[in-house]
């Protein structure tokens, strides 16, 4: 008789199955704290609202559709980089440069 438990074992690829879901969780986490650097939730809620109602200039409409694009292109980002081993993105070189215009506008928001 022996004292392990052997329904207890991980095996080789539910750890592999755990650290994937770790890494997507933390590129995820990364892409959001860089999108909240430029326009958090509260600016983008404004942003959207006074778009919406008509209340931006011609000029503010382009500059928040480069926000919006960017912010497009950080989720494509954060999905490729969460579905490949490597860095959890905190370091990487491969998230989109904000625009200008993007950390502007969403200030003004």
């Amino acid at each position: 008789m022996t004292n392990i438990d052997m329904s207890r074992l991980i095996s080789r690829e539910t750890r592999r199955a755990t650290a994937a879901e770790l890494h997507a969780q933390r590129v995820k986490e990364e892409c959001r704290t860089r999108i909240f650097e430029i326009a958090d939730q509260i600016s983008q809620t404004n942003l959207a609202t006074a778009c919406s109602a008509g209340r931006m200039t011609e000029e503010d409409i382009g500059s928040y559709n480069e926000l919006l694009d960017w912010i497009g292109a950080m989720r494509e980002a954060c999905r490729s980089m969460a579905h490949a081993p490597g860095p959890n993105g905190a370091d990487s070189g491969a998230w989109p440069v904000p625009p200008a215009s993007a950390a502007s506008i969403a200030r003004r928001f």
